[in-house]
């Protein structure tokens, strides 16, 4: 599908990606609690359209400890980021980090024992509600047209959704592939795009942004 295809430079990505950098150089050696989270989350943000998905793991992994430093493991944001954090590895083909309960165990709970957040994403993942799997890898797809996160996607309709009826479609003499008028994996690619979109627009990268939506309602209908 020509969604699919490698999209044009990032050049403005790359300035941004190099500016943002900088002003995380100008604070190395600073501790957590001095640190505000956003300028690292903007950063991931960026590395995530690029594509380069062990970077942004990075950052979203220091992010993470910002917010424990400042605000505690129980702050609605730190809890947000350990989605943000599944969906980074799912995008690196690890999907038994992605699913594992990482949070710390509440006040005067027993240590290494899962919080109830945890164990719901670790239940969203693995007893057959992965949606926001398909998303991320979705998202991954636009931004890099990588066809190994497509043969990951294939895999999660086929082992994982249990085919979701019409997600696959039989390939002529090959395995099945994703099938764009399916109404699940429509939604789940006009989701991953509504996500890149902004991130684009913030890049001041309109063309991608343009791209993006265009195909995207081409391919699968998004509005």
């Amino acid at each position: 599908m020509a969604l699919f295809q490698a999209g044009p430079g990032h050049a403005n990505l790359d300035r941004a990606i190099a500016e943002a950098e900088k002003g995380l150089a100008i604070l190395d050696g600073l501790p957590d609690e001095r640190l505000n989270s956003d300028a690292f989350l903007q950063a991931a943000d960026y590395y995530r359209a690029k594509g380069a998905y062990q970077r942004e793991l990075e950052l979203l992994l220091h992010t993470r400890s910002i917010v424990e430093a400042n605000h505690g493991s129980t702050a609605a944001k730190f809890v947000e980021l350990e989605d943000a954090l599944s969906a980074a590895y799912l995008r690196l083909g690890d999907a038994a980090e992605s699913a594992a309960p990482r949070l710390p165990p509440p006040s005067g709970g027993l240590r290494g024992r899962p919080s109830p957040t945890a164990c719901w994403r670790l239940l969203r993942l693995v007893e057959g509600k992965p949606e926001d799997a398909a998303i991320a890898l979705f998202e991954g797809l636009f931004a890099t047209a990588d066809v190994d996160l497509r043969s990951k996607l294939e895999t999660l309709y086929r082992d994982v959704l249990g085919g979701k009826g019409c997600a696959l479609l039989a390939g002529p003499g090959g395995p099945p592939r994703i099938n764009p008028s399916c109404e699940i994996v429509r939604r789940h690619a006009c989701s991953a795009a509504a996500r890149l979109i902004p991130v684009y627009t913030q890049l001041e990268r309109q063309d991608l942004a343009i791209q993006l939506q265009r195909n995207s309602e081409a391919a699968f209908g998004c509005q």
